[in-house]
């Protein structure tokens, strides 16, 4: 009876520290995903109060977007105030962007995903000092997905936010205040 006995025990043992054992490498790997979710932001711990000037250069033209006073103003148009809501959208979204895998690292493919020297390019400043140089490529194929290239680097990335669709415009002006420079100058 007694060897039946500690072999219950010692079974019991074994059960509870295999229980324990995955309990403490389930609370890791949950705080190793973490950390590698808020490591996988595109931008990091950029403050987006600190922009002050958006410059965004399509092979058709160039917009340049300076904050003055609170208020964001096309400086590419005579200054003309910008479109506030599509400005908002633009950095709240970039404190969100998180990288979801590397697609490529591939320079010869960067024309595939429109993140190539030919496609749009924008720079995040505080006052002068350059803050980001990126790429933002075409839709991604997962919903609300995009590429995403960084000015200098070959790694072409798959990212959270379909970054073509905050950038790409024909027109940053308000479009009150087009419509009145408009006629004023008529």
């Amino acid at each position: 009876m007694k060897p039946k006995k500690k072999f219950n025990s010692t079974l019991i043992l074994l059960i509870i520290l295999i229980i324990l054992g995955a309990g403490y490498y389930g609370w890791q790997y949950i705080n190793q995903r973490s950390i590698e979710e808020e490591n996988n932001l595109v931008f990091g711990s950029l403050d987006t109060l600190l922009i002050t000037k958006i410059e965004i250069t399509s092979p058709e033209s160039t917009a340049i977007l300076e904050k003055q006073n609170e208020q964001w103003l096309v400086a590419s148009q005579n200054y003309l105030p910008a479109d506030q809501t599509a400005i908002n959208n633009i950095l709240s979204s970039l404190t969100q962007i998180k990288i979801k895998e590397l697609i490529s690292t591939n320079t010869v493919k960067q024309p595939d995903y429109q993140v190539d020297a030919a496609a749009i390019n924008v720079k995040l400043y505080q006052s002068e000092n350059l803050l980001a140089d990126f790429y933002p490529g075409k839709y991604g194929p997962l919903p609300a997905s995009g590429f995403f290239r960084w000015q200098g680097s070959d790694n072409v990335y798959l990212v959270s936010e379909n970054l073509q669709s905050l950038f790409y415009r024909a027109d940053w002006a308000d479009a009150t205040a087009a419509e009145e420079a408009e006629e004023n100058s008529q």
